[in-house]
């Protein structure tokens, strides 16, 4: 429902999925979770325990978080990227993380005191409709005084205008 931001090729069906890690490894995950709780504790509460990572992809955030102690639900809508997701999940040994392939809409659970979607997959959804309809999702699954934090930025103005150089920050 929710296309990565490649696309799915037909002549190349598994290239995104096969090269993901590899491409994003640079990524410091420990750091961002670090943000994420930062941001809890600034925003929200210290007693956060649930919860929901919406495109979860191969699991690098939700992996991090239940190492921290999360009890953490990780969606993504794609088979392949959870199945890498559930290869590291079984080599951490983390029982409070589970993995679901389903959209947030089709999710059975609620009671997160915090929903993510890191990584840009707010854009993900290809019109305003499921946009909207991903968003009702989250809402409706966190508590009342639960926290939705994300990022995203616009691939379309970087590809009109390239940075000159890249820094990146947490």
């Amino acid at each position: 429902m929710f296309p990565r931001p490649y696309g799915n090729s037909m002549a190349q069906p598994d290239l995104f999925f096969e090269w993901y890690d590899r491409l994003v490894g640079s990524k410091d995950y420990e750091k961002e979770i670090s943000c994420v709780v930062s941001l809890l504790k600034r925003f929200g509460s210290e007693s956060v325990s649930r919860v929901l990572e919406v495109g979860a992809g191969t699991g690098n955030h939700s992996l991090e978080l239940g190492r921290r102690g999360f009890h953490v639900v990780g969606l993504d809508t794609d088979p392949r990227m959870l199945s890498i997701a559930k290869s590291k999940l079984v080599a951490s040994d983390l029982p409070n993380v589970q993995l679901q392939c389903a959209t947030v809409q089709g999710l059975q659970d609620d009671g997160f005191d915090l929903a993510l979607a890191l990584f840009n997959v707010i854009n993900y959804p290809d019109s305003w409709g499921k946009i909207t309809d991903m968003l009702d999702g989250i809402g409706s699954r966190i508590v009342d005084d639960g926290l939705f934090i994300f990022d995203c930025w616009n691939g379309v103005a970087v590809l009109r205008d390239p940075p000159a150089s890249k820094q990146t920050q947490i």
